[in-house]
């Protein structure tokens, strides 16, 4: 399984360069219920360049990367290094309903023993105020998809 694992990692490097947000997001959405996936968003991540929401997309990374370790305190410490990137992300960026949206499907995920849900009711409220005025068509509509999933 791990040399299936590498193999994909390597034939992924050959073509990560140039790839672009929507594989990053697809990536993302996929990272919680695929380690495969997951560690494909980390080299996808790591060779772009770091922007705000790039960062903000790494500290996701981080938190969900948590979720497939074995070692608890590495897991704690993998987890709040994630929500340190996020947060400092979209306190550069408080309106991006993008950012918003990373931290409310991550909060909305994870366990309540970690203390991370304070957010959850205004980001909800802030992305479903704000939705509309997305021009994405492609985020408008994975994060319509997947407020649907999260909200069943």
């Amino acid at each position: 399984m791990r040399f299936i694992l590498l193999l994909i990692l390597i034939l992924n490097l050959f073509d990560v360069k140039g790839q672009g947000i929507s594989h990053i997001r697809d990536l993302y959405h996929k990272s919680p219920f695929d380690e495969i996936a997951c560690d494909s968003l980390n080299i996808v991540l790591e060779n772009n360049n770091k922007t705000n929401q790039i960062n903000a997309y790494i500290g996701a990374y981080y938190m969900i990367k948590s979720k497939f370790l074995g070692n608890p305190i590495i897991k704690i410490k993998h987890f709040n290094k994630g929500k340190e990137l996020l947060e400092v992300s979209i306190e550069n960026e408080p309106n991006s309903i993008e950012l918003i949206f990373l931290r409310y499907s991550i909060q909305k995920n994870i366990p309540k023993f970690l203390m991370y849900s304070s957010n959850l009711s205004s980001d909800l409220e802030f992305i479903e105020k704000n939705l509309s005025l997305l021009d994405d068509i492609q985020l408008k509509e994975l994060i319509t998809n997947s407020l649907n999933e999260l909200n069943k």
